[in-house]
């Protein structure tokens, strides 16, 4: 079955097309929400990492826009093309980030939403983007780009929720893997912070560490990496053979092609982001990602692998 597509463009299917404050408000420690591109880098709004601001600022601020529910946000600065959808109406600000709010005549909004995450609406907006160092798209631009989208209303509404049952499944999926995670940390705690260990009862402590352990640096027990060229933001691709691995949340970056850029040691790797403090344990061919990424590998007479991650 066939569904009529009509080109359009931005505003004609959305009731505001605009972006975030100009203004850099004083961050602060606590406060309302202050939310910029790399927080929406996950497909969703990390409130749980982000920066916040005053009240009398965040007034300010929506002056220019009120984020509300069903709204997108979509990263016109920097890592162009990122995208979150506004699930309710907490209080929050935005900038380096332009918003779609659709028009619920024109366009259902979850299907608006997984138009905007689509290969084919953000392969449009990269083609246009400029700058190098910091990639961005201009608000004129973002406005006057044209696309197709699907104009029947029941077909939109089907399919947007066939691809939210898939995102609540795979959220579902992450908070128990995140459960998972904790339970892992609480059990390492226990056992090599408090030395409560199994048999521990029938173990002497020496010097602050079970007999028969040894206290060493990281940096003696790893082996060294031949670190890969890595691979920029701007040479990803949507899909392909080889992912890339980066520091972010999303662990898979996006996949390149480029073999000279895979690293393939035969054993697992660690993926270590020195500005996230995000552990990732590989044990598959990749390339790795830009911006502060390091590989972590384990002197396999000293430890194993996996005992060290």
């Amino acid at each position: 079955m066939s569904f009529a597509t009509k080109e359009v463009t931005l505003p004609e299917i959305c009731e505001l097309v605009t972006d975030g404050t100009h203004d850099s408000p004083k961050l602060q420690p606590s406060g309302i929400p202050f939310i910029k591109g790399k927080h929406i880098s996950t497909g969703r709004i990390d409130f749980t990492d982000c920066d916040y601001i005053t009240e009398q600022d965040h007034l300010k601020c929506v002056q220019r826009v009120k984020p509300q529910t069903n709204d997108v946000l979509f990263s016109n600065i920097g890592s162009v093309g990122d995208a979150a959808r506004v699930l309710d109406d907490n209080e929050f600000s935005i900038k380096n980030v332009a918003l779609f709010r659709p028009n619920p005549e024109k366009v259902d909004p979850l299907f608006f939403y997984y138009l905007v995450k689509s290969r084919y609406f953000k392969g449009h907006f990269l083609n246009v983007r400029s700058g190098s160092a910091q990639p961005f798209i201009s608000l004129e631009n973002i406005r006057s780009l044209r696309f197709n989208y699907l104009k029947d209303k029941i077909a939109q509404q089907h399919i947007g929720h066939v691809l939210s049952a898939y995102d609540d499944l795979i959220e579902n999926n992450r908070r128990r893997i995140q459960l998972l995670e904790q339970s892992a940390r609480v059990l390492y705690k226990e056992w090599f912070v408090h030395l409560r260990f199994p048999g521990h009862e029938h173990v002497k402590i020496k010097d602050g560490i079970p007999d028969g352990w040894d206290k060493k640096q990281v940096r003696d027990v790893l082996a060294k990496v031949n670190r890969p060229r890595k691979i920029k933001k701007a040479d990803f691709l949507d899909d392909g053979p080889i992912p890339c691995v980066d520091q972010s949340r999303d662990f898979i970056g996006g996949y390149t092609t480029d073999d000279e850029s895979i690293v393939d040691e035969g054993k697992p790797i660690i993926v270590f982001g020195d500005h996230t403090r995000i552990l990732k344990f590989v044990d598959f061919p990749f390339a790795c990602g830009a911006d502060g990424t390091q590989l972590i590998v384990a002197n396999e007479a000293a430890m194993s692998q996996e005992y060290l991650y």
